[in-house]
């Protein structure tokens, strides 16, 4: 008989828009390993979550703080309870969980197992909206981490970053703690076939397509990215930026800009506008401020598209610099990024070898297969 597994969450896994697709990818990709997988989702607090709504409206308007309604220990508490009476009676075998605050005041007899890719430590000074925050809710914040993390039987991060500040930042046991990166969250990835027929189209001497994905301008990097976009152009190298998820800031759009909206993956339409949009690009530009392991450097290395990105948070356990991208440091100069991307169009057996280990990246190493098998086979010794 597989394993039984309650899958508790605070948004429904079979909804891919949610946490752009990863709740989805490891709720089907247990099930996909051989798991009898049920939901418990989404979990909700009505009364719990108006408070911390109202808490959070409080400090950022009156009091200048930021506020972690999530982090509240009575919501905690009532998410716990919806757990256990889910759980009650029934043969689960271990109850899994995509994030480490539907375990954190979670007490039930089967073990508990968490996959995420932050701890709140490495949340707090890092993120703006954890930054400046209300200091009782950011003693909740470290408690409620403390706990999940000692009740947990196994603590699953994306980076090592985070493992590194679990150990560090709660004294977590590093037999507990299990590194297993995030695959894409897309479907239709390059067949191996496949690699070497669109790389060798992907000319650089025409125009240099950046395709820039993210729904936050400001913390993804965005100007920079058009910076760098400007630089070229202004190098007399045509360019094109390609936007999607957010909107550029107000004004006349440069010639170089192309404004693409948000794309959902929830249709197969917008599925396959982002396929066509990896495809067609010669660079993800991603050169976010702060950022854990964005699940959009795997979906752009299944496709066979290098990344341009920044040395910050869990980001160098996925993109290793020259072979599956390059890394810069946070507050790189534009020119810098144009150097590289100049000397990738001048030499297209770089680039193409840097586009051919994207791919053996994703295919090695980051995708949903691998991963989950990992997971699963931690999950199996433990019972």
């Amino acid at each position: 008989m597989p394993p039984r597994i309650a899958f508790a969450s605070i948004h429904d896994p079979d909804d891919i828009s949610k946490w752009s697709g990863t709740f989805f990818s490891m709720y089907h990709g247990l099930k996909r390993h051989g798991m009898q997988v049920d939901k418990i989702a989404p979990l909700s607090s009505p009364a719990a979550e108006l408070i911390g709504k109202v808490r959070t409206t409080i400090n950022r308007r009156m009091l200048g703080r930021e506020y972690d309604r999530y982090r509240e220990p009575g919501l905690l508490s009532d998410y716990a309870r919806q757990i256990e009476a889910a759980v009650r009676g029934r043969d689960y075998q271990l109850v899994f969980a995509p994030s480490s605050l539907p375990v954190a005041k979670l007490d039930i007899a089967q073990p508990k197992v968490f996959w995420t890719d932050s701890t709140f430590a490495g949340m707090v000074g890092f993120y703006a909206e954890f930054t400046n925050m209300n200091p009782r809710n950011e003693r909740w914040g470290h408690e409620m981490e403390r706990r999940s993390l000692a009740g947990s039987a196994l603590a699953v991060y994306s980076p090592e970053w985070a493992t590194a500040s679990a150990e560090r930042s709660y004294g977590a046991d590093p037999a507990k703690l299990l590194v297993a990166p995030f695959g894409p969250n897309l479907d239709d990835a390059l067949t191996p076939d496949e690699v070497d027929r669109v790389v060798a189209a992907r000319r650089l001497d025409h125009c240099v397509r950046l395709l820039f994905i993210g729904v936050d301008w400001r913390r993804k990097g965005g100007d920079v990215a058009d910076a760098v976009a400007q630089e070229l152009a202004r190098r007399g190298i045509p360019v094109e930026l390609l936007v999607v998820g957010c909107d550029p800031p107000p004004g006349p759009q440069p010639a170089y800009r192309r404004p693409l909206g948000f794309i959902s993956k929830r249709s197969a339409e917008g599925r396959r506008r982002l396929r066509e949009l990896f495809l067609g690009s010669h660079f993800l530009i991603l050169p976010t401020i702060a950022d854990c392991t964005p699940c959009v450097f795997s979906e752009a290395n299944a496709f066979a598209l290098p990344v341009l990105t920044t040395a910050v948070g869990g980001i160098p356990s996925v993109i290793r610099d020259g072979v599956n991208g390059r890394i810069f440091p946070l507050g790189a100069d534009p020119g810098r990024y144009a150097d590289v991307i100049a000397a990738y169009r001048d030499d297209h057996a770089s680039y193409r070898a840097l586009a051919v280990g994207a791919y053996d990246q994703f295919a090695t190493r980051l995708n949903w297969p691998s991963a989950v098998a990992r997971v699963a086979q931690r999950m199996r010794e433990l019972l």
